[in-house]
């Protein structure tokens, strides 16, 4: 678990102090309590931090930074690189094999660099005779990193996470009119994006270059892996398909002899349950959360029941979390909300941050989720497919389609009539953004073309929300099915085995690939989704007064106090499945903005008894 930040002041050294890189570590400091290393060169205007604290470690690794430093590179990583072994024994006389292994390939082959590593990771390197700072991201997305190049001020400000980038003086803190579009749009802000005007998170696989003049050199150093077929039958592939999902797993165990795994009672986490019980793990704990708020809503608590029995099966350690009608989540919201610093519409948040709030209680700092093993293994069916062109229109393109299917929040009308002042190129930004995560795609089918687009797209969210939540915590989450060999497999089984021609058939290969570990009635429950949480039930109605009233609006300027009325009148009597999304979606952004524009804390102290 760790986390880094830096500072390229190439024009004003003094910009790149150490007084403002322990401020820009204070911000990270949760991502890290056990130990920081710094980096001051006062003449060359660079300062990089770090914060560590050890977790996946087998019972034998010791404990170490991700950081090397000697007299030509500096080197901090924020996650992991699993074939750091394969950089020769060379990478043994440094501080730390993976940043070792990260230089050994920079200074190998910069063309080609990072394109070697596997792993998820933030990373920095700093070349000290050429005065360049590389800045790299993971291929999958599942590690953040976020910069800010201020050309006018000959300044690159870079942290894992946007708290640490607005530590520094020089970043102006106003709302970026595109972030704020997709936002509204998507429910999310995905890369390249940062809510903050000139600052952007770095887009999955890719790399940049900051020489000493201040030149940016950005390249995409991986795409999506082409979708080519391969024939077999349903038995072969999910052979294969098991092979590849067991290496996953254990690649990201890394040893671990203590794992916790977030289990929902489904397959996907189920599977990941089962796969480190194969393995050997010796101690696995697993976390569960269900909802006993509605009697007349069943299925509301399912997931307690079935992952009672996946934890029974494979005789994990296991701690259900239930949310009943006595309880109040206006103690712990607050706090929830105060870690994300850009707003997320999903309420997973808190339910994430109960689930790893829960493993640190029990002492689990190393935990797994089943997350992102959809876009390997399903895809639309052909009847999906054809709704979505019959609602968007048979000229649409399939960009076009996939935005039509992932606009969640306020459709473009809706932010005209929301907005104070309205973004007209809204449809443009937002279908821009659809159109960067699909380059590169090569896909003969629409299925797989969307897959291939939403892939890393949707796990900005996802990944980032439960980063987010866990880290917080003191708990490294990691995501064996979102991984780069992992992808590359799944776009060569064939479409009608991830349910292009038949729902019955969504993730065969997979559910094929562990029918024999499987517990009974797991892989044929019916899919229920996890329920939707956006307290329509008066729990947080004085957090709504607080941040929705009309003096609160006004004050923050983004909204219209009528629109926002219309919203909350017309959640109150709604019986949709998603009512009480909008409120809550216009709920974050103030809440955000009041604590990071306003920098009004006083604002999270909610009054109850």
């Amino acid at each position: 678990m760790s986390g880094i930040c830096g500072i390229y002041s190439y024009r004003n050294p003094a910009l790149a102090s150490r007084q403002t890189l322990t401020g820009m570590l204070d911000a990270i400091g949760h991502r890290g309590s056990v130990a920081r290393r710094t980096f001051v060169d006062e003449r060359a205007g660079i300062a990089i931090g770090h914060v560590f604290a050890p977790a996946f470690l087998a019972s034998e690794d010791a404990a170490l930074p991700k950081w090397h430093e000697d007299e030509n590179y500096v080197a901090t990583l924020d996650g992991s690189i699993f074939n750091a072994a394969d950089f020769g024994p060379s990478s043994g006389r440094y501080q730390d094999r993976e940043s070792g292994a990260a230089i050994e390939h920079l200074r190998q082959s910069p063309s080609t660099f990072p394109e070697k590593l596997d792993g998820h990771f933030g990373l920095a390197v700093w070349d000290r005779a050429r005065r360049e700072l590389w800045l790299a991201r993971d291929v999958p997305g599942c590690r953040p990193l976020y910069y800010s190049h201020l050309a006018d001020k000959g300044l690159v400000v870079f942290a894992s996470e946007l708290k640490g980038i607005l530590a520094h003086p020089a970043v102006e803190r106003r709302v970026g009119r595109e972030a704020l579009t997709a936002y509204l749009t998507f429910g999310y802000l995905p890369a390249p994006l940062g809510i903050i005007d000139n600052t952007h998170k770095m887009f999955p696989g890719e790399v940049l270059r900051f020489d000493q003049t201040g030149d940016m050199t950005e390249r995409l150093y991986w795409q999506i892996p082409p979708y080519d077929v391969q024939q077999g039958d349903l038995e072969e592939l999910a052979k294969q398909t098991r092979e590849q999902v067991i290496r996953a797993v254990e690649k990201h165990a890394a040893g671990a002899r203590r794992v916790g795994v977030y289990l929902s009672g489904g397959a996907d986490s189920t599977i990941v349950l089962g796969v480190l019980k194969l393995l050997g793990v010796p101690e696995v704990h697993t976390f569960t959360m269900g909802f006993r708020t509605d009697p007349g809503k069943e299925h509301l608590s399912e997931d307690l029941y079935w992952a009672e029995q996946a934890a029974r099966a494979f005789g994990s350690i296991h701690h259900p979390i239930v949310i009943d009608r006595r309880h109040d989540p206006r103690a712990l919201l607050p706090h929830a909300l105060r870690q994300f610093d850009e707003p997320t519409l999903t309420p997973n948040c808190y339910s994430k941050f109960l689930l790893a709030e829960a493993a640190r209680r029990e002492g689990v700092d190393s935990c797994m989720s089943g997350s992102c093993a959809g876009p390997c293994f399903q895809q639309p069916s052909i009847k999906h497919i054809r709704k979505m062109h019959a609602a968007a229109g048979d000229g649409a393109s399939r960009e076009e389609l996939i935005l039509f299917n992932r606009t969640k929040l306020f459709s473009f009308d809706q932010q005209q009539e929301l907005l104070v002042d309205a973004e007209p190129r809204a449809r443009e930004i937002a279908l821009g953004i659809i159109q960067r995560f699909a380059q590169g795609v090569e896909a003969p089918s629409f299925g797989d073309f969307m897959n291939g687009t939403l892939v890393r797209m949707q796990a900005e969210k996802s990944i980032g929300v439960q980063d987010r939540a866990s880290i917080v915590n003191g708990v490294e989450l990691r995501h064996p099915f979102h991984d780069a060999a992992l992808l590359r497999f799944a776009n060569t089984i064939p479409p009608r085995f991830k349910g292009s021609e038949s729902d019955d058939m969504q993730k065969a290969v997979l559910l094929a690939a562990f029918k024999d570990m499987m517990p009974e009635g797991i892989t044929s429950r019916e899919k229920t989704g996890f329920p939707s949480y956006y307290w329509t039930n008066g729990e947080v109605d004085d957090l709504k007064q607080q941040l929705l009233s009309p003096a609160a609006l006004e004050r923050v300027g983004l909204f219209r106090p009528e629109a926002v009325q219309a919203i909350l009148d017309a959640d109150k009597v709604s019986t949709k499945k998603s009512a009480g999304q909008r409120t809550w979606g216009v709920l974050v952004m103030q809440a955000w903005f009041e604590r990071y524009i306003n920098r009004n804390e006083a604002i999270f102290e909610i009054q109850h008894a």
